[in-house]
Order: structure tokens, then sequence, then C-alpha cells
């Protein structure tokens, strides 16, 4: 199976340095370019299904780069197009406390102390391991063929952990792991595209 991971295009909470978290937000000018710019990178890419999270950022993100929305055309023949499955799995990570506010208040927090996420109402990162083993198991290798090309755009943080389950890493493996010191502090930019092949 060919899969591609991709995090939305720009938002003006991105730009800003605001955690949006599930906060839906749409995509800037700039997040629609750089959607668009992805589209022509994977021009000839065929997919067979493309999932993504409905939140209005990562779902318009999808429908640029999938052919469903073209903000330059006046007609789209949907004919061809693959289709665009929605799955509230693939969301953001809710913030709590900190949705909406200043991503740096956030850095602050120290991130190993798990008790953190529930302090401040927060996901924990293993709860986000959870959803993503759950995607990544009972949905698409369940149902789609090995010989299969899917697109998923999510969120940078979801997309760490979709990343980890795919490189076969477990809930045990997960607290020890580069990928849990630095969920956070690592920059995932937007309309960062991944490629694998399982």
């Amino acid at each position: 199976m060919k899969i591609y991971t991709l995090r939305h295009g720009e938002t003006d909470a991105n730009k800003q340095g605001v955690n949006a978290g599930l906060l839906d937000t749409n995509l800037n000018t700039t997040g629609v370019k750089q959607a668009l710019k992805i589209k022509r990178q994977l021009k000839g890419v065929q997919f067979d299904r493309c999932y993504a999270s409905p939140l209005m950022r990562t779902s318009k993100t999808a429908q640029i780069v999938t052919g469903h929305l073209d903000p330059k055309a006046s007609h789209i023949d949907h004919q061809n197009l693959c289709h665009i499955q929605y799955d509230r799995r693939l969301v953001e990570r809710a913030f709590g406390v900190f949705e909406g506010k200043d991503s740096q208040k956030l850095h602050s927090i120290s991130w190993k102390d798990r008790f953190n996420s529930e302090r401040f109402n927060m996901e924990s990162i293993h709860s986000m391991y959870l959803r993503a083993e759950d995607f990544v198991k009972n949905e698409l290798f369940k149902n789609n063929s090995a010989d299969s090309t899917i697109l998923i755009v999510s969120h940078g943080d979801f997309l760490r952990l979709i990343d980890f389950v795919l490189r076969g890493g477990t809930a045990e493996q997960l607290f020890y792991s580069f990928l849990y010191d630095n969920i956070i502090d690592e920059p995932y930019p937007n309309c960062a595209l991944h490629y694998y092949e399982v």
C-alpha cells in the first residue's frame, strides 16, 4: 500500500502562533496556495481514497489537493475524482484550556509529566496514539487493498502519531520515544507531505 500523509495548509491561527486544536479555522490565502502547490506536485498520482479530518482547514486542503475544489475553476468534473472520507479519528489534539491561546504558553509546560494533559483538560499523547492505532488498524489496513494509493490529510501533532504507528511503534514504546519528547517542540510545517510503502 502506498500512503501519503499531508498536514493542512496554513491558517491565520498558525501564522499567529495560536493553538487551534478543535477550533474550526479555515485556510488563509497562503494555505490555499500551499494546497495548490501540493496538488501540482501530486499531479501524476491517482489516489484510490482520501481520508481527512472533518475540520475545515483539513477538509478544504483535501478538497483542493484531490481536485474537488479549485479556487480558479468555474466547473469541476467530479466523475474521476477519488472519494474523500471524513474521519473524526483524524482531528487535531484537543488543547483544553490552551485552545485558541498562544502556543508559547503550551511550550512552557513540562510535556514529560503525563498528568499535565488531564490537569489542563487536554487530550493526552497516549489517547492520540490510541486514535492513530485504531484508524490505521481498523480502517486503513482493513478497508483498503494492498495495492491501494491513499492520501491522509490531518494535523501536525496527529500525523506524528500516524507515522509512529505506521513504523510499528507501540503504546509501550511511546513514552520513551523521541517522538514523545519532541511531539510539540519539533516543527511540522503546513502542507508537509510524507510517503510510506507498507
